[in-house]
């Protein structure tokens, strides 16, 4: 798991994002089936209201990597030493 990018880099998400999403498998399978919906947003709600919703996206991996790179994220966890 990577975290800690700098917060002056979230601006540039925007179209990074969406074009992620339709470079991954789960988009391209969808697409293939003619699907009108995506699996690859979900988002989890506490009930709690005063925490904040978690969204998780499916990327592709190339540009996963990418985005990982540029938002300059450190990693926090990842189960394997030698993940990536």
């Amino acid at each position: 798991m990577f975290s800690k990018g700098p917060t002056s880099h979230i601006p540039l998400l925007g179209s990074l994002l969406s074009d992620a999403i339709q470079a991954s498998n789960q988009w391209k399978m969808e697409q293939r089936l003619g699907e009108s919906t995506t699996d690859c947003l979900t988002t989890l709600i506490p009930e709690g209201q005063g925490e904040d919703i978690s969204i998780t996206l499916w990327v592709g991996r190339i540009e996963g990597l990418r985005m990982l790179d540029l938002f300059k994220q450190q990693p926090t966890w990842s189960a394997l030493p030698k993940h990536l």
